[in-house]
């Protein structure tokens, strides 16, 4: 393990894989991380980089003693060996696409929403800043669920907020384009793209996580 470069949970959870389940001490992990001792803070984030291969410690780190032993196996959810197949790379890559969304509902929010001949209106000058304010939330909402590395309901969250925002702006383009002289602007189109693609990826986020 010392010589590897891979993250120590993933060692250990190939090693589940090839022998069973194991009983360690507190000491046993101290050194697997190589930490000197391991703090309150340093033994969450240790449980949640076991759990977030699909491994499971029992008891929780959080209740041990250094005396307590600790059995490591893998989860029943934790036959996700798509933890290096299916789910290591998408992650990150669903995490990216969600600032892509963010990204899009504030400059479009930002930008013009709508015009015509003589007069633009800016996306501030309508909802626009509800609409910032609905992405900022999604995005501190989505933030902590990533923080977490486990499990959770968070992204249903953050889709309901993309849903407001997508209900939001087709009551614009409803009222724009009952409008003969007005039409929308490209900055609607982009919050609308990106507060849909929000949606889509808080599904994705709960689906593979929840």
């Amino acid at each position: 393990m010392a010589g590897s470069d891979r993250p120590p949970e993933q060692l250990i959870r190939e090693w589940l894989e090839g022998h069973g389940s194991v009983t360690v001490g507190i000491a046993a992990l101290e050194e697997t991380w190589k930490v000197e001792r391991l703090s309150p803070r340093e033994r969450r984030r240790v449980q949640r980089s076991l759990e977030s291969v699909g491994i499971s410690v029992k008891p929780p780190l959080s209740r041990v003693s250094r005396g307590d032993a600790i059995e490591l196996s893998l989860s029943e959810s934790g036959q996700v060996s798509g933890v290096r197949g299916q789910d290591a790379e998408p992650r990150p890559v669903r995490l990216g696409l969600v600032a892509v969304a963010i990204g899009l509902m504030v400059v479009g929010s930002l930008g013009p929403w709508a015009q015509d001949i003589f007069v633009t209106d800016y996306g501030l000058d309508r909802d626009g800043a509800f609409v910032i304010g609905v992405a900022g939330l999604a995005a501190l909402v989505l933030a902590i669920h990533a923080r977490r590395g486990r499990p959770s309901r968070l992204p249903l969250l953050a889709a309901v907020l993309g849903a407001v925002a997508v209900g939001i702006l087709a009551s614009e383009f409803r009222d724009l384009l009952d409008d003969t002289f007005v039409e929308p602007a490209w900055g609607l189109y982009a919050a609308a793209a990106g507060s849909a693609l929000l949606v889509a990826l808080s599904m994705s986020l709960l689906v593979r996580r929840g």
